[in-house]
């Protein structure tokens, strides 16, 4: 999985390897392969200390997420995200 974010003059990618255990996601940047977190400034690209993990599993009828990230090997962020489907409108057009 790429995820791409927008920085003045640049952008951070973060490649996440995805596993499945015990019915829940797991999405790491700490692979095998090209996993990681880049800077990407014009056509130059640098890897970065920062690593994250996302674990998301089904609960009832939403998803619960954590996410976690670490710089340099250091545990600096931690969030915990409940995802709800959004429950849209139905209109009845009356003629």
């Amino acid at each position: 999985m790429n995820v791409a974010l927008p920085l003045p003059f640049s952008s951070m990618h973060g490649i996440l390897q995805a596993a499945v255990e015990n019915e829940r996601l797991y999405l790491t940047s700490d692979g095998e392969g090209d996993t990681g977190t880049y800077l990407a400034v014009g056509r130059y690209l640098f890897q970065l200390p920062l690593h994250e993990s996302f674990v998301i599993r089904e609960v009832d009828d939403h998803l619960l997420a954590t996410h976690d990230m670490t710089l340099f090997g250091l545990h600096f962020l931690h969030i915990d995200y409940v995802i709800k489907e959004k429950m849209t409108k139905t209109y009845t057009k009356i003629i």
